[in-house]
């Protein structure tokens, strides 16, 4: 009988078929009550072990999705130089022998918490290490993963040597693409985030800019505005397939990156010089910084009520209390624009957008009176812009 979908609750949807096809082609058996892993050494352990449904998933996923051969995994193996009592739950070896260990698995049961999560990271660390010349050590509870780099890197390291999730791990013992985003890819490209999530990354990309006080408050928000409009640059015009370049690449040095972004900015002026006339004037290092914190958000594929929301909060909170700076209330906003009822065949016009509330409801209701009319061609908008400088109130 095959293995019932939903004792993988929270797992990947794929799981329960890959250990289906695990079983079928003879890599798993159960009876008993119990698991049997039939790989370099045969291991079996109790199946109503909640972590066992995750070991499992990995373990088929591992065979059939990546295509690592059964006789080079080991599973529940004893780790030297460490109690007595410490295993890896997983073990691929580079070799049928299993003398040289590759990637190192620490499973985890799917409701594990943050703080448990962050410490079976520690666990798989401390058994790669001690296991010696692993590359790569794989954190799972099925729900979340996180993959690291082992080799080549401090022990203490946790930040730098992430590679991403399970499904950044290379199949049968590839190399690891130096970029992890791809547009179009739907493992691997840029992803909407909630409004929350938004407000806390720009938030945080700010704060990098600003650096506490040391640089001028406008201008970091200057310059946080002009990598804004490269990344959105970048989410527009990156060809399917093609490695996005608002990303941070695996261990690239911070001048490669800047140039790039650099370039990025250079591109998206060109294609609207109206917007910005000013080069970046940040660090590489900062701009590297910056690129780190938003790279795996699509901006431009968000909600447009929930974006506008993330970022008034945000930057009027900062404005209200750090700049001077005085903005009209989202609601008095949306009732003005409600009032006039502006269509697709007007221009609007606000010589003092400052943060756009009036122009983003604008948007909205002519979207909305497009969505009435039957109308489409939502790019045909005639919505003048005008960026005046930001001047703070004393």
């Amino acid at each position: 009988m095959p293995v019932d979908s939903t004792l993988f609750a929270g797992c990947p949807d794929s799981w329960p078929q890959l250990v289906n096809e695990a079983k079928r082609r003879g890599y798993i058996e159960f009876r008993d009550g119990r698991v049997v892993y039939k790989c370099a050494v045969t291991h079996e352990e109790a199946w109503d072990d909640p972590e066992e449904k995750v070991r499992a998933g990995i373990y088929a996923w591992l065979i059939l999705a990546k295509e690592y051969p059964a006789d080079s995994i080991k599973v529940e193996v004893q780790v030297p130089r460490r109690t007595p009592s410490d295993y890896a739950d997983i073990v691929v070896y580079t070799d049928a022998s299993c003398s040289t260990p590759y990637l190192v698995v620490e499973a985890k049961r799917v409701d594990t918490s943050r703080k448990g999560f962050l410490q079976a990271i520690e666990q798989a660390f401390g058994n790669a290490n001690s296991l010696r010349d692993t590359t790569f050590a794989l954190t799972d509870s099925g729900e979340r993963s996180a993959l690291h780099q082992v080799a080549e890197y401090p022990h203490a390291e946790r930040r730098d040597n992430l590679l991403g999730t399970r499904d950044d791990l290379p199949k049968t013992y590839g190399s690891i693409s130096q970029f992890r985003l791809l547009a179009g890819d739907p493992e691997h490209d840029i992803r909407p985030q909630s409004a929350a999530r938004i407000e806390s990354l720009v938030r945080r990309a700010h704060a990098l800019i600003w650096a506490g006080g040391k640089r001028d408050p406008l201008m970091a928000f200057d310059e946080w505005c002009k990598l804004l409009f490269a990344k959105i640059y970048d989410e527009r015009h990156t060809a399917n397939n093609e490695p996005r370049r608002f990303q941070v690449g695996r261990r690239e040095r911070d001048v490669v990156c800047a140039n790039r972004v650099r370039g990025l900015y250079q591109d998206a002026q060109r294609e609207d010089p109206s917007i910005f006339t000013e080069d970046l004037q940040l660090l590489d290092d900062k701009i590297v910084q910056v690129v780190r914190a938003i790279e795996g958000v699509a901006f431009a594929q968000m909600d447009i009520d929930s974006l506008g929301m993330a970022f008034e909060s945000f930057f009027g909170a900062i404005f209200r209390g750090g700049l001077g700076q005085y903005f009209t209330r989202r609601e008095l906003c949306r009732f003005v624009c409600a009032v006039l009822g502006p269509t697709d065949r007007d221009r609007i016009l606000d010589p003092t957008a400052g943060s756009g509330g009036f122009l983003l409801e604008s948007l909205i209701q002519v979207w909305r009176h497009i969505d009435s009319s039957g109308q489409r061609d939502y790019l045909d908008i005639p919505i003048m812009r005008y960026r005046p400088k930001c001047r703070c109130r004393q």
